[in-house]
């Protein structure tokens, strides 16, 4: 906003804003934060094309049953191990070099006071 009072030329450009987290497997990313609830990532792997197909076969029986029976737990579609799978990346090069814009904190910084606000936290279950 400090810049945009000082260059209009900025006004309606779209902006990434990342922090400097490095490339990481989602799952060790996430270790941190499921340990502190005194939990634990399993360390079996389930190959993706097996993944989507056990769901698909799922979705098509559920289909087929469902004017008999309907569960009463959520099963995910296939489209979500698709998500989960998905790698988005941004550069934030743009935001740097026209709003000058760098992080409040550091990567380690930031999973610490995560980490921190998640361990107080109660899950059900």
């Amino acid at each position: 906003m400090e810049k945009l009072a000082v260059d209009e030329s900025v006004a309606g450009e779209v902006f990434y804003v990342t922090d400097d987290t490095p490339l990481e497997d989602m799952y060790e990313f996430l270790r941190p934060f499921v340990e502190c609830q005194g939990c634990r990532l399993s360390d079996y792997t389930v190959p993706y094309l097996l993944a989507i197909l056990v769901l698909m076969l799922l979705a098509l029986v559920l289909r087929l049953v469902r004017p008999l029976y309907r569960p009463k737990s959520y099963i995910p579609p296939p489209s979500a191990v698709t998500y989960i799978c998905t790698s988005l990346f941004f550069n934030r090069t743009k935001a740097t070099l026209r709003l000058n814009y760098y992080p409040n904190v550091t990567p380690d910084e930031a999973v610490q006071r995560s980490v921190s606000y998640y361990k107080s936290l109660q899950f059900p279950g």
